[in-house]
């Protein structure tokens, strides 16, 4: 059940799950394989981590936990050690394909494109129809239809016995190749078969049943009555807004200072909120179990948050956690860190509801697969920024992406002044600050800013007809 979990990406109950299996057999090693794998994927990197590195000492030329803990690194934004753990596990076995794929994706990260397009290549030349490799091989501008490693892929994608989750992977990179070559309607019917073919469900009235919980919890009595609690740090910026909104980009802006450390999309806050109700001995889940909050609490989370956050880099003035979907939890957030900066990132939601339906997010993204509940997703989204703003004015700031595009430097000024950090630079050339970036936006924070992002929808305009009805507030026609 755990692994059944995890292949639906729900690795919550995965977690569960493996954790009861270990109880059961606590010296079966695939357990306890399965298990770190699924932390790893929650990031949950210190204990992940602890765990294979003590595998590894015990079994120096074990393969498979090496190989585990290639990917745990990866994922942990350790790219340059994951890709000496993919190096040892070639030196063995110089044709696996996992390693061969992990070493490419970590290139990637670290800002080796070039090099990582020629590590999925091999990949390919190792088994040609590899649904990962292909995605981002698409994703890198590298693969079009013309290309012979296109024509793998439609065989593997004509086979109706290919599971249904291999051939979504395949779908995306087929519409990935269709639209390098502006092949924009093509292109758009294999995202939209792609995505049908997610097992997933997302729940809009839940959704907005718990925005309506969020708005009668967090209201400005609850902030007069806590603005007191948790930490008094200031080390916290946390960068929040729609995925594909231009939260990375602003990241990269702010961590081109010499003071400041990029953590990447941190789940930090969501488990948080996840495990209140057992931190507080109380049956209601999060946000109504925040009435059993006590300031002492709120302290003791900080603190643990706060170390979890420096582990990358203690000596840093500011620590940047951009996780876009921590726009649920601000008001978690501001309880834990009244001094906390939050940067808020806007744009006209055609476009970023766009890439993320052709994004094929994984995890806690259900809303992304169906372009209606995607466009009301957004709306109840932009009601809960009007509620955090209103309860908390002057505590965000909004940075709009478009503004960005036309003015780099003053809206940069404006961020670096509201995180409280002096101006310099490298602010001006942010796309060449080295630095391991986990993000689907990965390759276009390494490039100066352009303007071709904006006014992506309209090539789709009669396509995206759904999504503007669920921007309205209609279900489908």
């Amino acid at each position: 059940m755990g692994r059944i979990a995890f292949e639906s990406e729900n690795y919550l109950l995965s977690c569960e799950h493996l954790e009861a299996a270990r109880l059961q057999s606590p010296e079966d090693r695939d357990i306890q394989r399965d298990l770190v794998r699924t932390l790893s994927r929650m990031a949950r990197h210190d204990e992940a981590l602890d765990f294979l590195e003590e595998c590894h000492h015990q079994m120096p030329d074990a393969v498979a936990p090496l190989l585990t803990l290639g990917w745990a690194r990866y994922r942990a934004g350790q790219s340059q050690r994951a890709i000496a753990d993919f190096d040892t596990v070639l030196e063995q076995i110089p044709a696996s394909v996992e390693a061969h794929y992990g070493r490419a994706r970590a290139l990637v990260d670290a800002g080796q494109a070039s090099e990582a397009k020629l590590w999925f290549r091999r990949t390919l030349s190792l088994l040609p129809d590899h649904a990962g490799a292909l995605r981002e091989l698409a994703n890198l501008k590298e693969l079009t239809p013309a290309d012979p490693a296109f024509a793998p892929l439609q065989n593997t994608l004509a086979d109706k016995t290919v599971p249904a989750a291999r051939r979504s992977v395949l779908h995306m990179s087929a519409s990935a190749a269709h639209n390098n070559c502006k092949s924009h309607i093509e292109g758009f019917e294999y995202f939209r078969r792609g995505n049908l073919l997610k097992d997933v469900v997302f729940d809009i009235h839940a959704y907005t049943a718990f925005v309506d919980s969020l708005s009668e919890t967090f209201n400005t009595a609850y902030f007069e009555n806590t603005h007191d609690w948790g930490s008094a740090s200031d080390t916290p910026i946390f960068v929040l807004g729609m995925p594909r909104s231009g939260t990375s980009l602003v990241e990269q802006i702010l961590a081109s200072h010499s003071r400041v450390h990029g953590s990447g999309e941190r789940e930090d806050m969501m488990q948080l909120a996840d495990q209140l109700p057992e931190e507080l001995n109380d049956v209601r889940a999060f946000p109504s179990c925040m009435t059993s909050m006590t300031a002492d609490v709120t302290a003791k989370i900080a603190a643990v948050y706060l170390r979890k956050l420096s582990w990358a880099n203690p000596k840093a003035s500011r620590i940047v956690d951009k996780m876009p979907g921590n726009f649920n939890h601000i008001g978690l957030i501001t309880t834990l860190f009244p001094k906390a900066r939050i940067i808020h990132c806007v744009r006209d939601p055609r476009d970023p509801c766009l890439s993320i339906y052709f994004g094929d997010f994984a995890g806690s993204h259900h809303y992304s697969y169906d372009l209606n509940k995607l466009g009301r997703y957004h709306r109840e989204y932009a009601r809960m920024m009007t509620h955090w703003h209103g309860v908390l004015p002057g505590r965000i700031l909004n940075i709009y992406y478009e503004d960005m595009v036309e003015d780099h430097e003053t809206l940069s000024r404006t961020m670096i002044e509201f995180c409280g950090l002096n101006w310099e630079p490298a602010y001006l050339e942010f796309h060449k600050t080295r630095r391991n970036v986990r993000t689907r936006s990965n390759a276009q924070v390494r490039q100066p800013i352009y303007r071709s992002s904006l006014g992506r929808w309209k090539s789709y305009e009669e396509q995206l007809q759904p999504l503007f009805h669920g921007l309205d507030g209609r279900p489908p026609a």
